[in-house]
């Protein structure tokens, strides 16, 4: 069976590079690596592609079975990148680096989703497109979850319809008590950074 692997491995060009890209995905997807880690996996790479053909041809042979690790840390980093750039917090219009920036005044939502009834609330996920402070508008990128107790506040919000919100949603982080599930971590997965307990006069239908 070993053996077998092992020949499937050597006869199979591309399986260090789509291991190294899945293993990427993975360990950003889990860890949430900053950039400067991400590339380390890369420059390493790299530097071992450099130190390997810039050896004479006997000693390439010798030192073959290399090239495979490098390729696959290549994808590493590669894969981490991948993820990284599908991160909203990533993008310059993110609500979580534009609401600390600015004085809120509304923001301009369009649902997404068809409210969600809960034990005790509703909810519904809303993506951002403008935030309004004062005279000026800018635009924004984002996700909110919108929830609330109050009965009939949201249960009509259907998706494509679009609202102004006149209160400032707080970024979702997690508590750290024991045995509490991470829901920030879960929400962020889905692109949803933000949280928003609402009555009926905190927004508009427009």
């Amino acid at each position: 069976m070993l053996q077998a692997l092992l020949f499937f491995i050597h006869r199979t060009p591309f399986f260090f590079p789509f291991l190294g890209l899945c293993l990427g995905i993975l360990l950003q997807e889990y860890s949430q690596a900053s950039t400067s880690l991400s590339s380390l996996a890369g420059s390493i790479a790299v530097l071992i592609h450099l130190g390997f053909f810039l050896l004479p041809h006997r000693k390439r042979y010798q030192w073959r079975n290399v090239l495979p690790i490098a390729y696959c840390l290549l994808f590493v980093s590669a894969g981490q990148f991948l993820l990284q750039e599908k991160d909203i917090r990533r993008q310059k219009n993110w609500i979580g680096k534009l609401a600390t920036s600015t004085s809120l005044s509304a923001l301009e939502l369009i649902i997404e989703n068809i409210p969600a009834e809960k034990a005790s609330t509703t909810q519904v996920v809303a993506s951002i497109h403008g935030l309004y402070s004062g005279d000026s508008a800018e635009t924004a990128v984002g996700q909110i979850l919108l929830s609330s107790s109050q009965k009939g506040c949201l249960s009509q919000l259907l998706p494509g319809y679009r609202i102004l919100l006149f209160k400032k949603p707080t970024h979702l982080v997690h508590s750290e008590n024991p045995g509490e599930r991470d829901w920030a971590t879960f929400y962020a997965r889905r692109q949803i950074t933000h949280r928003c307990f609402v009555k009926d006069s905190n927004f508009f239908n427009c």
